[in-house]
């Protein structure tokens, strides 16, 4: 490990960073940034104006995050770097300017948030220490130790830098605690900001949202930051719903009817593909034999891979997300004895992990998208939320086909605020199996319609389609509902 200053020392610290590689320093300073910013959450000064108030702090957002995503790029993307630069030199001009009253001490940890990213994108490390070792704002006084936690991380894995949560420990800085958590509640289902929440609540976690997507943000044309946050937040919607409606391997297309279906990702390999249903349906066979395993065909692992050798043989996307979504639930019985870990059991999780495994590694594109599933955290909704997105479904559901009908009206009842009075109930898996595995079920079932319903939007959009179910244009109903679904798929 690298021999670190006191981070107490702005002198000691400068000399130390000089002898670093840039990303540490534009990390480190990124981080400061990301710990400071709830101090530009809320308003900058009692009389500001407005517009110039949420100028800033977009400004100041936009710098943080094209810092942090400057920092986290490959050192093989010349290219991009140069362009996460150029952003951020830009973000740090708007953030200076936007707001000029300097008497005001929030607007002036701003100018230096802001700055902090721009010289640490220009990797002129020292300059950003200033900032790192800032004295004059809440939770400053703690910010030096958790720096030099920063950097002692950065020696051996630089993006274990940015996995690990802000304030291990929040009671370092309450007032930042208080001003993000006010932040969060005001504005988490805003359309405005409600990504900035969502981002802003990974890096406090540790758990940044894709690399990949907060680049796409961070290289959005100065152009489009210079209209404002509704018009950024507009954009970022577009890249948004790009990346969530491609977390799944399959894609909208049109029946010569003129109704919307659902194409998998045809299987690389048919013949091992095969062989593996097979292997699957052998192993339930066993499984459920003679109830020797405790399982039976009522069972929910039982119930859910059956359906998934019936009606999703030719989906290899599908199969993966199912004998994991098994997987995991026989794994969470066995270990709270519901079910006993006998060799049969423990085979068919073998067996479950072979066939996702075998999947994954066929299909580049299937193991990316399991890689991103596992970081997906589901954010809150509200019941009403829930009933609106539940509501557009239904509509999709009406001018579509085949098994993504089936889906959306199945998938709709695991939203929030939805019962089996206003929804169809899934005649698939009985209401007592799938309490145990609600939030698995839930999980997954919000993921497909968070995927689905942004994919035909975009399908619809580029298509310039215009369908009316009961006077109301389905595009409309689905772009009015696009924001709300981003903001739960984190």
């Amino acid at each position: 490990m690298r021999k670190l200053p006191d981070f107490s020392n702005e002198d000691a610290v400068e000399a130390w960073f000089k002898t670093q590689p840039p990303e540490v320093a534009i990390a480190i300073a990124a981080r400061a940034s990301l710990r400071l910013l709830p101090t530009v959450m809320g308003n900058f000064a009692p009389n500001a104006n407005a517009d110039k108030v949420l100028g800033m702090r977009l400004a100041v957002f936009r710098a943080t995050l094209v810092s942090a995503a400057r920092a986290m790029c490959p050192a093989d993307q010349i290219q991009q770097a140069k362009r996460l630069q150029d952003a951020a030199r830009a973000a740090a001009r708007a953030a200076r300017f936007v707001y000029t009253d300097d008497s005001a001490g929030a607007a002036a940890r701003a100018f230096r948030s802001a700055t902090a990213a721009e010289r640490a994108a220009k990797a002129e490390a020292a300059a950003a220490i200033s900032f790192v070792l800032s004295r004059g704002s809440a939770g400053a006084a703690a910010t030096p130790s958790a720096s030099a936690t920063d950097a002692a991380r950065a020696g051996d894995d630089l993006p274990a830098v940015f996995d690990a949560a802000l304030w291990p420990d929040e009671s370092e800085a309450p007032e930042l605690a208080q001003g993000w958590a006010s932040f969060r509640d005001t504005y988490e289902q805003d359309p405005v900001w409600g990504f900035w929440v969502k981002w802003y609540a990974a890096m406090w976690h540790g758990t940044p949202l894709d690399w990949a997507l907060q680049t796409q943000i961070a290289l959005i044309d100065n152009a489009i930051w210079e209209q404002g946050p509704e018009a950024v937040a507009d954009k970022i919607r577009e890249i948004e719903a790009r990346s969530v409606a491609n977390m799944l391997a399959e894609r909208i297309d049109v029946t010569p009817a003129g109704r919307l279906t659902l194409v998998p990702q045809p299987f690389s390999s048919s013949p091992t593909v095969g062989l593996l249903l097979q292997t699957l349906e052998d192993a339930l066979d066993d499984g459920t034999r003679e109830g020797q395993n405790y399982l039976t065909e009522q069972s929910y692992q039982v119930v859910l891979l059956r359906r998934t050798l019936t009606r999703y043989g030719n989906d290899p996307q599908r199969i993966e997300m199912d004998v994991e979504r098994a997987r995991t639930s026989l794994l969470k019985d066995i270990a709270e004895d519901i079910l006993p870990a006998t060799t049969g059991n423990q085979d068919l999780v073998q067996v479950l992990e072979d066939i996702g495994g075998t999947l994954r590694l066929d299909d580049p594109e299937i193991a990316r998208n399991r890689e991103r599933l596992n970081k997906v955290r589901l954010g809150r909704i509200s019941e009403d939320v829930g009933r609106q997105i539940a509501k557009v479904a239904v509509d999709v559901a009406a001018i579509s086909d085949g098994l993504l009908q089936e889906d959306l009206l199945e998938d709709q009842y695991h939203l929030p605020g939805v019962t089996q009075e206003t929804a169809e109930l899934d005649p698939i898996i009985s209401l007592g199996a799938a309490e145990r595995n609600s939030v698995l079920e839930a999980q997954a079932a919000q993921l497909r319609l968070a995927s689905r319903l942004t994919r035909v939007w975009l399908y619809l959009k580029a298509n310039k389609a215009q369908i009316i179910m009961n006077g109301v244009s389905v595009l409309g109903g689905l772009a009015s509902i696009i924001g709300l679904l981003l903001v739960f798929v984190g």
